[in-house]
């Protein structure tokens, strides 16, 4: 039982509940778990709980609802109902963060923050939590080999073994660093997941990481790591039973990031759980949640990948954009067209997003795949919007839809190429009859140009992805990991 507040807590609530009524009634569905939340959990009486359901719409809902919020003082249990199965994470924690403010804004006592430690109430509603600082010469290091790594197994199955080889060595020479051994088990979760390794296989590598959580030197983050990857694990199973498994699971991941400073290591979890809401987007498309998802994305680029080294941050910012267009475009984590209820200024704000990443430096094979096969939904949908079809935006979906085709199977990305079979059929079923139809046997470099702005300028070799430029890029890989190894900040 909680017990009862003091007339400086209430006040800051009361204060906290003004300062976001505006957003909060904006934003809020209180039908998407948070009614039922508070009824269950005695926030609300019968009578009240129906009384809001009973409301003509949905802003009257939330009126209703934030002054029985505010007369019975349940601040706490509603930013309980605001998290619950995700649904409203980013009200919850604006709505702690005014709390905050407001009682750290000079008007308020000092000791309404000691009080609140002794009850059953949310202790960072009040104090700040004391962020950790992990950032420091080795875990910049080890940010970079696992940067490193990510690349060389996105580049496809032929630079596997290269992979293999680096984590191999590297648990050998550095089998006494807990932080080394767990950082290439993580790598190695990224990549079966990539590649669809056997579920067994990926949960005894993440057994394996449990167990060297307390010897880390930031246990802290070591435990956010190991929630994020078994939140990622549990999501391949595809299901929406899974996906909303792995979103409670990654939630408590989000919950530790609080703690520590952004990082690379935040910024992981970050790029996790937006792909579990892009999971989740896929199976319950509704304009709420893709608020959430873009929400969320851009929280990430914002706040925690400008803390990451400057590749790192680069890379990833892209890569974020990348995911912000295939949200606006119903384009799924492995590729699939859903339905998304796309409009015109959906793709509008899509190719913005695509046009920030065609600017930058080179992308990794399977990037590029997904570079174009958000490039081929354009197309599809400027196709399927324009009033007189005449089959030129389509047959420039399907050139892009070829170029990811091709990297697809050329890299074994086997889930995608199923996905982007299935966008073939969509843009065929659109296409007009008297349009020619690319030979899916045979893609000519020339089909190529469109990766021009996401490959390296060399005039060697006409910006096709031939073998003497991975031969260039794998000389580029070995003697960067190299340097990394041998670095003496892993001791």
């Amino acid at each position: 039982m909680v017990e009862k507040m003091t007339s400086v807590e209430v006040e800051v609530q009361e204060e906290a509940l003004r300062i976001l009524r505006v957003e909060l009634v904006k934003r809020l569905d209180p039908t998407d778990n948070v009614l039922d939340f508070l009824y269950k959990n005695n926030g609300l009486t019968e009578v009240m709980y129906e009384r809001i359901l009973a409301a003509e719409n949905r802003l009257e809902q939330c009126r209703v609802l934030l002054d029985a919020v505010r007369q019975k003082m349940i601040v706490p249990l509603f930013v309980d109902a605001l998290e619950h199965k995700g649904s409203h994470v980013k009200l919850a924690a604006m709505l702690m963060d005014t709390i905050y403010k407001v009682n750290h804004s000079g008007w308020t006592s000092k000791t309404t923050r000691t009080e609140i430690g002794k009850k059953g109430i949310k202790p960072n509603m009040y104090t700040q939590p004391h962020r950790l600082q992990i950032v420091d010469s080795k875990g910049t290091e080890l940010a970079n080999i696992g940067f490193e790594l990510r690349r060389i197994s996105h580049k496809g199955i032929k630079y596997l073994y290269q992979f293999d080889a680096i984590v191999v060595e590297m648990k050998g020479k550095y089998s006494h660093d807990p932080d080394v051994v767990f950082k290439m088990l993580e790598s190695e979760l990224i990549k079966g997941r990539l590649f669809l390794e056997n579920g067994s296989e990926q949960w005894s590598k993440l057994k394996e990481m449990e167990t060297l959580v307390a010897t880390l030197t930031h246990s802290e983050a070591g435990s956010m790591i190991f929630l994020a990857r078994k939140a990622a694990i549990v999501s391949m199973e595809g299901d929406l039973l899974n996906v909303m498994k792995a979103l409670d699971i990654v939630e408590e991941a989000r919950k530790k990031m609080g703690f520590i400073q952004p990082c690379a290591d935040t910024a992981r979890v970050m790029f996790v759980y937006v792909n579990i809401l892009i999971q989740l987007y896929e199976h319950i498309p509704s304009r709420k949640r893709r608020e959430m998802l873009i929400d969320s994305i851009r929280e990430a680029i914002v706040e925690h990948f400008p803390q990451c080294p400057q590749d790192i941050r680069d890379e990833f910012c892209r890569i974020f954009y990348q995911k912000l267009a295939c949200c606006y475009l119903g384009v799924g984590v492995y590729g699939r067209l859903f339905n998304a209820g796309v409009t015109e200024d959906d793709v509008k704000s899509a190719e913005d997003c695509l046009e920030r990443i065609e600017s930058g430096g080179v992308f990794d094979d399977r990037r590029i795949m997904l570079y174009n096969l958000a490039k081929a939904a354009v197309f599809y949908y400027k196709e399927l919007h324009c009033p007189q079809r005449t089959g030129e935006f389509s047959s420039q979906a399907l050139k892009h839809a070829n170029i990811a085709r091709r990297l697809s199977d050329k890299n074994s990305f086997g889930k995608e190429l199923c996905e982007i079979e299935a966008v073939f059929r969509h843009i065929y079923s659109i296409t007009p009859q008297t349009s020619p139809k690319p030979e899916s046997a045979s893609i000519q470099p020339e089909n190529l140009v469109s990766c021009n702005a996401l490959m390296p300028n060399t005039d060697d070799h006409d910006n096709t992805m031939d073998a003497s430029y991975d031969d260039v890029r794998e000389e580029e890989d070995m003697e960067t990991w190299e340097s990394h190894c041998n670095s003496e900040m892993l001791g």
